[in-house]
């Protein structure tokens, strides 16, 4: 079976910052969605100081971008190992935060995603080089499945010796999901095992580990 603490990161959406520090306990290996928590500064601040390899997300909608890039400045301060930025930011915004991505020694996911389709291979992999040229140590392509034939083309992206993250969404991904790691993808996602999703079609941690007991040690 794969080793879940290198490959499995549970991504967590809570309000409560007291709740999210009690999930971080159990999941080593987390990415924190900073959009969701309903908390101030020194709370992220006192959330990436602790242990654990942690990524800061805060997407886009409910926060406007100076309080994004607040949140993810002090989260990568505090000792973040990663910061994901999307793709389709503003350029000035999204630059300003890898810069202090690499000021912090935090690493740079750049990601993608399309809530609508999972586009033509050609056009997928120009977007992952556009991940990688918007600043990304990695790229993560996170697209919406329609049919199961579709998860071939996102896995398909690991073919590319740099480091991608393909991830189907809706229940037709499932499958990239679980695949994923196993052929090389760095790392996944999925729910914590008593909290929500975070993307629709995410499976929880023992979902994903129930799974990967079917496939060949690596």
């Amino acid at each position: 079976m794969i080793r879940w603490p290198d490959k499995l990161c549970v991504s967590i959406a809570e309000a409560d910052p007291v709740r999210c520090q009690q999930l971080l306990l159990k999941y080593p290996f987390a990415e924190i969605r900073l959009d969701a928590l309903d908390g101030d500064l020194a709370d992220i601040r006192r959330l990436f100081a602790g242990p654990g390899t942690l990524i800061a997300t805060c997407r886009p909608g409910l926060l406007d971008d100076d309080v994004r890039g607040q949140r993810l400045r002090a989260a990568m301060a505090a000792g973040a190992a990663w910061v994901d930025v999307e793709r389709e930011a503003p350029d000035a915004w999204r630059e300003a935060v890898v810069a202090a991505a690499r000021q912090h020694g935090c690493r740079v996911i750049v990601s993608h995603h399309d809530f609508a389709d999972t586009a033509a291979l050609p056009e997928l992999r120009r977007l992952t080089d556009d991940c990688f040229g918007r600043g990304g140590e990695v790229a993560k392509i996170a697209c919406l499945v329609r049919e199961p034939r579709e998860n071939a083309r996102l896995l398909a992206l690991l073919d590319d010796p740099r480091p991608v993250v393909p991830v189907g969404m809706g229940p037709a991904g499932r499958l990239t999901r679980i695949l994923a790691p196993w052929l090389g993808s760095p790392f996944t996602f999925c729910a914590p095992d008593d909290g929500p999703a975070t993307a629709p079609g995410q499976l929880t941690r023992a979902e994903m580990l129930a799974a990967w007991e079917c496939l060949p040690d690596e």
